[in-house]
């Protein structure tokens, strides 16, 4: 049995806001969502935490070597990357995290490995 997250097929239909993240990290462009930071959570600007999960990760899916660059979405759920290594750089801008958690672990970065930057900038934790 293979682990959950593993495959682009597991997510269905994506967002939109996912369908352009996914576009940009195959490119090696940004994906501008918005430019400044959402106040709340709408179609156009969700990205579940757990996609961004899996882009990071690199497995399953051809990631330009410029890594995950995200500007302006609200991030649906904990972003946990407990015991990951992520081959690539994550510069998520001006971002709302943990919307709509109600179990709100919002970031885990616990033993994780990141082989490039990790750049949170601009970027909220909801309460």
């Amino acid at each position: 049995m293979a682990a959950k997250g593993q495959t682009l097929k597991e997510f269905g239909n994506l967002y939109p806001a996912e369908s352009k993240l996914l576009a940009a990290c195959r490119d090696g462009t940004v994906a501008e969502i918005n430019v400044s930071r959402p106040e709340r959570m709408k179609e156009e600007n969700r990205v579940r935490a757990a996609f961004v999960r899996f882009l990071a990760l690199g497995v399953g899916v051809s990631i330009h070597e410029r890594g995950l660059r995200l500007v302006g979405a609200a991030i649906d759920g904990g972003f946990d990357l407990e015991n990951c290594t992520i081959p690539y750089s994550i510069i998520i801008f001006n971002c709302l995290f943990g919307v709509d958690d109600k179990n709100l672990n919002s970031l885990n970065f616990r033993y994780s490995v990141f082989e490039g930057i990790v750049l949170l900038s601009g970027s909220l934790i909801s309460s």
